[in-house]
């Protein structure tokens, strides 16, 4: 891992860890490179276009280099994968790739960091939802009976 520059973050640190992003930032930077980050922290194969929580280290990264977030949704692969053999069927699946979210301006404070994830989630979360609707149709809304 260390050969590959991979980058290694004390999460129960927050001021080792914003200290490390500074680093990977400025690496990033000198060297101009770009990084995907699944935000989420793992892969969800739900049926129902869902997403978890955002994990907020990549935002933090992004403003501490002041580089623009570039959400990329794929929709769900539930229909082609099978998880009790766990393999992918054959198929398509629509990656879609969203406008830029500018960090300009924006700093670490926990409010700054918070607006960019909300906007990168709930536009994530619009454009997973409408990605399954045109493979799957309208979702339906349940309907509770009370006596």
């Amino acid at each position: 891992m260390s050969l590959s520059n991979a980058v290694f973050v004390d999460r129960k640190n927050r001021t080792d860890a914003l200290a490390t992003f500074s680093r990977a930032a400025e690496f990033m930077k000198s060297n101009r490179m770009n990084i995907f980050i699944f935000a989420e922290g793992t892969r969800s194969n739900q049926s129902q276009p869902t997403m978890l929580p955002f994990k907020k280290g990549a935002f933090h990264l992004a403003v501490q280099g002041q580089f623009d977030i570039v959400p990329i949704v794929m929709e769900n692969y539930h229909h082609l994968y099978d998880g009790r053999g766990k393999r992918f069927e054959k198929g398509e699946l629509t990656i879609r790739v969203l406008e830029p979210i500018k960090t300009e301006g924006k700093t670490s404070s926990s409010a700054d960091i918070e607006t960019l994830v909300k906007e990168a989630s709930e536009k994530m979360l619009a454009t997973l939802e409408e990605l399954h609707e045109k493979r799957h149709g309208p979702q339906q809304e349940s309907i509770q009976y009370h006596d």
